[in-house]
């Protein structure tokens, strides 16, 4: 086909190379190179018309009025630009378009206590049941929550595991340092001491709430080196405030084996209590530390006059 030349609005153009063929009567903005059709039908084609074998005037003569007239439709119009410096009104929160994720709920919005939440109960469920055994949706129903809502602040079920382990050790941290420096400024002596550590011990292992350092003592094959590398830091941060205690008592000779495998040894037997401890079958926690020191440490000598 030919090529469109742009005329000025409402005029009308006659384009006829040759006199005798078809020519082409712009009713538009534009004119066409002649078309040729077989008849001498008047043809509208998209505000064009087409005349057969006919000479100048009667084409014109030929075309009715209206087909004389443009036809370019009405352009709609622009939507209206805001005013400079101001922005457009927002859209209504139900016509935006949803993306990623669906939002959270209520509840999932406040994250930090869910977030505890999830991990207290991952942390009873993964005692209770073990690690392989506990689905994420079993976590989920422990705290009210639908099968999928972990993934908001969990990657993975072994991530929970992790945080489970950490959330542990921490708190165990702080409530050692805690009664430590209590049993500090009543000025006990290293015997004293050592007590107040072992039965904060019995505590973090079988008291209430008791869950976190079981799962990280029987669990740990469960998560990555790297996870296990930061426990052992805080295991560490955790053991360290034992070594001066035993030192002292190595000192007095109320401790008589090595430091080093006596702190080992003693948390090895501490620990076992986690597995056959039951605190309705008998002996209190007190009960427990009077007989662990017992066996790990002499009584202090009544000094003679």
């Amino acid at each position: 086909m030919g090529s469109f030349t742009p005329l000025a609005a409402g005029r009308q153009r006659t384009l006829c190379p040759d006199p005798a063929g078809p020519c082409l009567h712009s009713v538009g903005l534009y004119v066409h190179t002649p078309l040729f059709s077989p008849s001498n039908r008047l043809l509208k084609i998209k505000g064009f018309a087409i005349v057969g074998r006919m000479n100048h005037a009667e084409a014109a003569a030929d075309l009715p009025e209206k087909a004389l007239r443009p036809r370019a439709e009405p352009l709609p119009e622009p939507p209206a630009e805001p005013a400079s410096g101001t922005l457009s009104e927002p859209l209504p929160a139900s016509e935006k378009r949803a993306r990623g994720r669906p939002r959270k709920t209520v509840d999932e919005r406040d994250d930090g206590n869910r977030r505890l939440d999830l991990i207290n109960a991952a942390a009873r469920l993964f005692r209770k049941k073990g690690f392989d055994a506990t689905s994420t949706r079993d976590i989920a129903s422990a705290v009210g929550m639908r099968s999928g809502s972990p993934f908001y602040h969990f990657n993975s079920k072994g991530e929970l595991l992790f945080a489970v382990m950490g959330e542990g050790m921490r708190s165990a941290i702080a409530q050692q340092n805690a009664a430590l420096a209590v049993a500090q400024r009543a000025g006990l002596a290293p015997h004293g001491l050592l007590a107040v550590l072992i039965r904060h011990h019995f505590d973090v292992l079988v008291g209430p709430g008791s869950d976190f350092i079981p799962v990280m003592l029987y669990e740990s094959r469960s998560i990555t080196p790297a996870q296990r590398a930061l426990l052992a830091t805080l295991q560490s941060e955790y053991e360290a405030p034992w070594t001066p205690v035993l030192q002292a008592l190595h000192d007095s000779g109320q401790l008589k084996a090595d430091v080093k495998l006596s702190r080992l040894l003693i948390f090895g037997a501490l620990n076992w209590s986690a597995q056959w401890f039951d605190h309705r079958k008998g002996a209190s926690l007190d009960e427990l530390t009077h007989a662990a020191m017992a066996l790990f440490i002499r009584e202090p000598q009544a000094r003679t006059p």
